[in-house]
């Protein structure tokens, strides 16, 4: 408890004292049309995520090519936060983290033709956690679900170091303290959600190779859907995918509707709570095998995406069209 005390009280004044020099520095953002908030609001306070990471490291000394990934990876994002990177350097910044990353995971075994597909994969995933990071509180929750499951899973099938999540967990907590507010004090920014999402990548692959249980995809399920969804719908509008936009379901939510930010975050939060409570049951009781679990979660979350998308629709009277 007081090394959870200790930590906890050293990421507060890091994000406190970030908080701080960001907006000396101006390092803030600056409301435009896409947005969803209405006054400028510090960037880049997601930092303490790989900053805990590093805290990690250095207790630990768990030096790995991983660790090598997020680094690489939050110092660029970072960067990114504060004056922009072009999207050629930005790209090659995922590469490289992806490549360290699969290396991580690879038990020493060749790399092969199916790690080039996971590098796509990977870096849509955590690119989607980044673009899905667009109001107050949603990062915060997606973040504190997913590894409370995941805490949970440790304990009882050992696939990672249970201080690291640990201490990310205190970050997300901290980093809430901040954003997790009607008016948040800052956005956790790239640095945040990028390493974020590189990290669960990294953690959901360790519970892969540990049990061989496919269905733990299903624990990205409910953001999954929405962005895999989200494109299709733009690409059918023959829309640049690679732009800033609105049109997620929760941005419909928050604008359109003028639904407060933390409510839908928390929406957000709970569907996916209760597929995760679903999945440990699972586990427990074997109800379904994990691929036919995974199919019905996934079909399921589509059914209730596109159902929602039709309220929204029809509350701002859009064309009744679930892929608009």
């Amino acid at each position: 408890m007081i090394e959870i005390a200790v930590i906890s009280i050293i990421l507060f004044f890091i994000g406190l004292a970030y908080l701080k020099i960001a907006l000396k520095i101006g390092a803030v953002d600056t409301p435009n049309k896409r947005s969803s908030h209405v006054a400028e609001v510090a960037r880049g306070g997601g930092i303490i995520i790989p900053i805990a990471i590093i805290i990690y490291t250095v207790i630990s000394y768990q030096l790995s090519y991983f660790i090598f990934g997020i680094l690489i990876l939050a110092v660029v994002s970072f960067i990114d936060d504060l004056r922009g990177v072009a999207n050629r350097w930005r790209l090659l910044a995922q590469l490289v983290a992806v490549a360290f990353l699969l290396i991580s995971v690879s038990d020493g075994e060749s790399l092969n033709w199916i790690y080039a597909v996971l590098i796509i994969i990977i870096i849509g995933t955590i690119n989607a956690v980044n673009f899905m990071d667009g109001i107050n509180g949603i990062t915060v929750v997606f973040g504190a679900v997913f590894l409370s499951t995941l805490l949970y899973l440790n304990t009882r099938i050992y696939f990672a170091d249970q201080k690291m999540l640990v201490y990310v967990l205190i970050a997300i907590f901290v980093f809430g303290f901040f954003n997790f507010r009607p008016r948040a004090l800052c956005f956790a920014g790239d640095v945040g959600s990028i390493s974020l999402g590189f990290l669960l990548v990294y953690l959901t692959i360790l519970f892969y190779q540990k049990t061989n249980n496919i269905a733990v995809v299903s624990l990205w399920a409910v953001y999954g859907v929405d962005s895999v969804l989200t494109i299709i719908n733009r690409l059918i509008k023959k829309e640049n995918i690679f732009k800033p936009h609105r049109t997620h379901l929760y941005q419909y939510f928050a604008n359109e509707l003028g639904k407060p930010h933390l409510k839908v975050a928390l929406m957000y939060g709970l569907l996916q709570l209760i597929i995760n409570i679903l999945f440990l049951i699972n586990i427990n009781y074997r109800i379904l095998s994990e691929a036919i679990f995974l199919v019905s979660v996934l079909s399921i979350s589509g059914l209730v995406y596109t159902a929602l998308r039709l309220y929204v629709i029809n509350k701002i009277a859009k064309p009744m069209n679930p892929l608009v």
